[in-house]
């Protein structure tokens, strides 16, 4: 079951066990209650308030206070040599949400005993597998990594030692070839060393 209510101007959709941070509200109260219920649903029929829906509230514990983070606010005008820059972190209350009575409205759905004892197994066998299948995923991929940097590095050994007998002779016949005499920019003349430029 949810609604939706407003509270300091803002509007929220909350649900029973909800924590909720709304604008700060009187931090006295450890008890808050919520009469502007706009929307009330159970999930298959909603009702919708003209504005609100008569005799809906919803009510909460008050947890704590806090502060947003900061925002920077930046004032400008051109030409007028004028700029100021202010931060601003805006309180809130954090709030559990406690009950949403609909007043009448709407009745909440009931949710058979073998579903919710069939989700209390599931999340149980969840928690038990998961750090079992962490520990097993990561001896996995621990495994497979150490085989294939081995596989890897023969492989392009072996194709480097190839790669290298096979350059040597083209190397031998490419030097033998190079032996004509290059001209000087300069001079045009021919020279007896070799130059790098032509």
């Amino acid at each position: 079951m949810y609604a939706i209510i407003q509270t300091g101007g803002k509007q929220y959709r909350v649900s029973k066990g909800d924590l909720v941070e709304v604008e700060l509200l009187d931090p006295a109260a450890e008890k808050v209650e919520f009469p502007d219920v706009y929307l009330v649903s159970n999930g298959r029929d909603a009702v919708v308030g003209t504005p609100t829906v008569s005799g809906a509230r919803v009510t909460g514990t008050v947890v704590g206070t806090g502060r947003w983070p900061k925002i920077l606010v930046f004032k400008k005008k051109r030409r007028k040599h004028y700029k100021r820059t202010i931060g601003h972190r805006q309180y809130y209350t954090a709030v559990r949400i406690e009950e949403i009575d609909a007043g009448g409205a709407v009745e909440p759905l009931a949710e058979p005993a073998a579903a919710k004892t069939r989700a209390a197994r599931r999340k149980a066998t969840a928690r038990k597998k998961a750090p079992a299948a962490k520990k097993a995923g990561a001896a996995r991929k621990t495994a497979a990594k150490a085989p294939a940097r081995k596989a890897a590095s023969r492989k392009t050994a072996t194709r480097k030692t190839a790669a290298k007998k096979a350059a040597a002779p083209r190397k031998a016949a490419a030097k033998k070839k190079k032996t004509g005499k290059k001209t000087s920019k300069k001079t045009g003349k021919k020279t007896g060393k070799k130059t790098g430029r032509s």
